[in-house]
Protein backbone atom coordinates (compact mmCIF):
# COMPACT_ATOMS: atom_id res chain seq x y z
CA UNK A 1 0.00 0.00 0.00
CA UNK A 2 1.51 3.40 -0.59
CA UNK A 3 1.75 5.55 0.98
CA UNK A 4 3.06 3.38 3.99
CA UNK A 5 3.55 6.19 5.79
CA UNK A 6 3.05 9.95 6.56
CA UNK A 7 5.91 11.92 9.00
CA UNK A 8 4.34 15.04 10.34
CA UNK A 9 7.66 17.96 11.08
CA UNK A 10 6.14 19.15 14.41
CA UNK A 11 7.97 22.57 13.93
CA UNK A 12 5.65 23.76 11.79
CA UNK A 13 3.61 21.72 9.64
CA UNK A 14 0.85 20.78 12.11
CA UNK A 15 0.47 24.53 14.01
CA UNK A 16 1.73 27.79 13.32
CA UNK A 17 3.99 28.07 15.96
CA UNK A 18 6.49 29.52 14.89
CA UNK A 19 4.99 33.31 16.11
CA UNK A 20 4.42 32.25 19.55
CA UNK A 21 8.23 31.33 19.72
CA UNK A 22 9.68 34.22 18.93
CA UNK A 23 6.54 36.01 21.57
CA UNK A 24 8.41 33.29 24.02
CA UNK A 25 11.79 34.40 23.53
CA UNK A 26 10.90 38.19 23.63
CA UNK A 27 8.97 37.67 27.21
CA UNK A 28 12.38 35.71 28.41
CA UNK A 29 14.54 38.56 27.26
CA UNK A 30 12.64 41.02 29.43
CA UNK A 31 12.25 38.69 32.00
CA UNK A 32 16.47 39.14 32.68
CA UNK A 33 16.06 43.14 31.39
CA UNK A 34 18.59 41.90 28.51
CA UNK A 35 17.30 44.82 25.86
CA UNK A 36 16.61 42.56 23.11
CA UNK A 37 13.10 42.33 21.18
CA UNK A 38 13.43 39.95 17.90
CA UNK A 39 10.80 41.62 15.55
CA UNK A 40 9.47 39.24 12.53
CA UNK A 41 11.93 40.18 10.46
CA UNK A 42 14.60 39.55 12.93
CA UNK A 43 13.04 36.27 13.37
CA UNK A 44 12.74 35.24 10.15
CA UNK A 45 16.81 35.26 9.46
CA UNK A 46 17.40 33.08 12.42
CA UNK A 47 14.49 30.62 11.69
CA UNK A 48 16.66 27.83 9.96
CA UNK A 49 18.59 28.14 12.60
CA UNK A 50 16.56 25.20 14.51
CA UNK A 51 17.28 25.75 18.42
CA UNK A 52 16.98 27.83 20.73
CA UNK A 53 20.40 27.74 21.60
CA UNK A 54 21.53 28.52 17.90
CA UNK A 55 18.82 31.18 17.36
CA UNK A 56 20.42 33.49 20.62
CA UNK A 57 23.70 33.07 19.48
CA UNK A 58 23.33 33.46 16.07
CA UNK A 59 21.32 36.82 17.24
CA UNK A 60 23.98 37.68 19.29
CA UNK A 61 26.89 37.27 16.55
CA UNK A 62 24.71 39.53 14.17
CA UNK A 63 23.12 42.01 15.70
CA UNK A 64 24.38 42.64 19.29
CA UNK A 65 28.05 41.14 19.68
CA UNK A 66 29.13 44.06 22.13
CA UNK A 67 26.27 41.29 24.27
CA UNK A 68 28.39 38.27 23.67
CA UNK A 69 30.03 38.56 27.36
CA UNK A 70 26.88 38.06 28.94
CA UNK A 71 26.55 34.39 27.32
CA UNK A 72 30.43 33.69 28.74
CA UNK A 73 28.27 31.84 31.64
CA UNK A 74 26.55 29.09 29.94
CA UNK A 75 24.08 28.41 32.75
CA UNK A 76 22.88 32.08 32.06
CA UNK A 77 22.07 31.07 28.13
CA UNK A 78 20.37 27.69 29.81
CA UNK A 79 18.16 29.99 32.45
CA UNK A 80 17.00 32.02 29.43
CA UNK A 81 15.75 29.26 26.93
CA UNK A 82 14.04 27.78 29.89
CA UNK A 83 12.49 30.59 30.63
CA UNK A 84 11.39 31.00 26.85
CA UNK A 85 10.19 27.45 27.28
CA UNK A 86 7.75 28.00 29.98
CA UNK A 87 6.41 31.43 28.58
CA UNK A 88 6.06 29.27 25.04
CA UNK A 89 4.15 26.26 27.17
CA UNK A 90 1.66 28.68 28.79
CA UNK A 91 0.59 29.87 25.63
CA UNK A 92 0.01 26.68 23.83
CA UNK A 93 -2.09 25.64 27.20
CA UNK A 94 -4.06 28.40 26.99
CA UNK A 95 -5.15 27.45 23.10
CA UNK A 96 -2.75 29.63 21.48
CA UNK A 97 -2.10 27.53 18.70
CA UNK A 98 -4.60 26.48 16.13
CA UNK A 99 -4.04 23.56 13.37
CA UNK A 100 -2.87 24.38 10.01
CA UNK A 101 -5.40 23.97 7.18
CA UNK A 102 -6.07 20.25 6.40
CA UNK A 103 -3.95 18.86 9.24
CA UNK A 104 -6.92 17.73 11.00
CA UNK A 105 -8.44 15.97 8.03
CA UNK A 106 -5.48 14.33 6.78
CA UNK A 107 -4.48 12.64 9.91
CA UNK A 108 -8.33 11.37 10.05
CA UNK A 109 -8.26 9.95 6.63
CA UNK A 110 -4.75 8.26 7.20
CA UNK A 111 -5.95 6.57 10.33
CA UNK A 112 -8.98 5.50 8.23
CA UNK A 113 -7.26 4.30 5.53
CA UNK A 114 -4.43 2.21 7.50
CA UNK A 115 -1.59 4.80 6.70
CA UNK A 116 0.84 4.85 9.85
CA UNK A 117 1.51 8.30 10.88
CA UNK A 118 4.05 9.89 13.00
CA UNK A 119 5.41 12.49 14.28
CA UNK A 120 9.44 13.91 14.52
CA UNK A 121 10.95 17.37 16.03
CA UNK A 122 13.83 19.05 17.42
CA UNK A 123 11.06 20.50 20.03
CA UNK A 124 10.08 19.38 23.28
CA UNK A 125 7.54 16.46 22.85
CA UNK A 126 5.65 17.93 25.91
CA UNK A 127 4.97 21.34 23.61
CA UNK A 128 3.12 19.49 20.68
CA UNK A 129 1.89 17.15 22.69
CA UNK A 130 -0.29 20.09 24.68
CA UNK A 131 -1.09 21.18 20.86
CA UNK A 132 -2.38 17.94 19.65
CA UNK A 133 -4.57 17.73 23.09
CA UNK A 134 -6.00 20.73 22.19
CA UNK A 135 -7.52 19.88 19.28
CA UNK A 136 -7.91 16.39 19.78
CA UNK A 137 -7.96 15.63 23.03
CA UNK A 138 -6.52 13.44 25.69
CA UNK A 139 -4.11 10.82 24.63
CA UNK A 140 -4.14 12.52 21.22
CA UNK A 141 -0.57 11.09 20.39
CA UNK A 142 -1.93 8.07 20.27
CA UNK A 143 -2.96 8.34 17.19
CA UNK A 144 0.81 8.21 15.88
CA UNK A 145 2.40 4.98 15.53
CA UNK A 146 5.70 6.77 16.06
CA UNK A 147 6.65 9.72 17.77
CA UNK A 148 10.63 10.84 17.74
CA UNK A 149 12.22 14.01 19.08
CA UNK A 150 16.26 14.24 20.85
CA UNK A 151 15.10 12.27 23.79
CA UNK A 152 14.79 9.53 21.57
CA UNK A 153 18.65 10.17 19.96
CA UNK A 154 22.19 10.14 20.30
CA UNK A 155 21.94 13.98 19.97
CA UNK A 156 25.06 15.67 18.69
CA UNK A 157 26.38 19.23 18.07
CA UNK A 158 24.74 19.78 15.01
CA UNK A 159 20.82 20.20 14.66
CA UNK A 160 20.62 19.08 10.92
CA UNK A 161 22.92 15.39 11.51
CA UNK A 162 20.20 15.38 14.64
CA UNK A 163 17.00 15.84 12.32
CA UNK A 164 18.43 13.27 9.78
CA UNK A 165 18.98 10.79 13.05
CA UNK A 166 15.88 11.35 13.90
CA UNK A 167 14.17 10.70 10.38
CA UNK A 168 16.15 7.80 10.56
CA UNK A 169 15.17 6.41 13.89
CA UNK A 170 11.33 7.34 12.77
CA UNK A 171 11.82 5.36 9.43
CA UNK A 172 13.02 2.00 11.93
CA UNK A 173 10.39 2.74 14.44
CA UNK A 174 7.06 2.62 11.97
CA UNK A 175 9.11 -0.48 9.84
CA UNK A 176 8.78 1.44 6.25
CA UNK A 177 10.87 2.59 3.69
CA UNK A 178 11.87 5.83 2.95
CA UNK A 179 10.72 5.53 -0.82
CA UNK A 180 7.08 4.20 0.37
CA UNK A 181 7.02 7.05 3.05
CA UNK A 182 5.76 10.99 2.51
CA UNK A 183 7.49 13.43 4.77
CA UNK A 184 5.33 16.91 5.26
CA UNK A 185 7.80 19.54 6.01
CA UNK A 186 7.77 23.29 7.01
CA UNK A 187 11.74 23.86 7.45
CA UNK A 188 14.24 23.81 4.95
CA UNK A 189 16.82 21.86 6.97
CA UNK A 190 14.21 18.74 7.90
CA UNK A 191 12.91 19.04 3.78
CA UNK A 192 16.65 18.43 3.09
CA UNK A 193 16.97 15.89 5.55
CA UNK A 194 14.04 14.00 4.72
CA UNK A 195 15.10 14.56 1.29
CA UNK A 196 18.78 13.14 1.19
CA UNK A 197 17.21 9.65 2.76
CA UNK A 198 15.10 9.25 0.55
CA UNK A 199 11.42 10.16 1.56
CA UNK A 200 8.97 11.78 -0.62
CA UNK A 201 8.57 15.62 0.34
CA UNK A 202 5.49 18.03 0.58
CA UNK A 203 6.82 21.52 2.29
CA UNK A 204 4.10 23.67 3.52
CA UNK A 205 6.21 26.78 4.20
CA UNK A 206 5.12 29.05 7.55
CA UNK A 207 4.85 32.34 8.22
CA UNK A 208 8.63 32.58 8.85
CA UNK A 209 9.76 30.24 5.92
CA UNK A 210 7.37 31.24 3.10
CA UNK A 211 11.22 32.78 1.27
CA UNK A 212 12.56 29.50 1.32
CA UNK A 213 13.03 27.86 -1.84
CA UNK A 214 13.00 24.37 -0.94
CA UNK A 215 14.71 22.71 -3.72
CA UNK A 216 14.94 19.62 -1.95
CA UNK A 217 10.76 19.19 -1.63
CA UNK A 218 8.74 17.42 -4.74
CA UNK A 219 6.29 19.95 -4.05
CA UNK A 220 6.02 23.14 -2.47
CA UNK A 221 2.22 24.32 -1.40
CA UNK A 222 0.81 26.96 0.58
CA UNK A 223 -0.91 24.38 2.95
CA UNK A 224 -2.65 20.56 3.41
CA UNK A 225 -6.17 21.98 1.67
CA UNK A 226 -9.16 21.78 2.10
CA UNK A 227 -12.10 20.52 0.00
CA UNK A 228 -13.59 23.80 -0.36
CA UNK A 229 -10.24 25.74 0.35
CA UNK A 230 -7.84 24.98 -2.42
CA UNK A 231 -3.75 25.29 -1.84
CA UNK A 232 -1.58 27.51 -3.49
CA UNK A 233 0.87 26.08 -5.32
CA UNK A 234 4.28 27.62 -4.62
CA UNK A 235 6.18 25.29 -6.84
CA UNK A 236 5.98 21.56 -8.72
CA UNK A 237 2.66 20.37 -10.29
CA UNK A 238 -0.29 19.24 -8.18
CA UNK A 239 -2.59 18.34 -11.36
CA UNK A 240 -6.09 18.15 -10.97
CA UNK A 241 -5.97 17.70 -7.38
CA UNK A 242 -6.62 20.96 -4.97
CA UNK A 243 -6.26 19.66 -1.08
CA UNK A 244 -3.55 16.48 0.14
CA UNK A 245 -5.02 13.37 0.27
CA UNK A 246 -4.25 9.51 0.49
CA UNK A 247 -5.62 9.68 -3.38
CA UNK A 248 -3.51 12.70 -4.31
CA UNK A 249 -0.70 11.34 -2.65
CA UNK A 250 -1.10 7.91 -4.93
CA UNK A 251 -1.01 10.30 -7.94
CA UNK A 252 1.39 12.41 -7.08
CA UNK A 253 3.93 9.46 -6.13
CA UNK A 254 3.11 7.92 -9.64
CA UNK A 255 4.00 10.80 -11.21
CA UNK A 256 7.31 11.48 -9.48
CA UNK A 257 8.28 7.84 -10.12
CA UNK A 258 7.32 8.19 -14.11
CA UNK A 259 9.80 11.59 -13.83
CA UNK A 260 12.55 9.52 -11.88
Amino acid sequence: MFPAALIFNADGTISETDELHRRAFNLAFLDFDLGWQWSQAVFSRLINALTSQAKILMFVQHYRPEDAFKLENGGFLKSIIERKNEHYLSMIEAGAATLRPGVSRLIDEAGFQGVKLAIVGLTERRDFECVLQNHFGIGALSKFDAVTTLQDIDPGSNPRSNMTAIYQQTLKRLGVSAEDTFAIEALEPGTEAARNLGLNVIATPGLYTSSGRFQAADLVLSDLGHPAASFQVIRGRAGPHHFVSIESLRAWNHKMAGAA
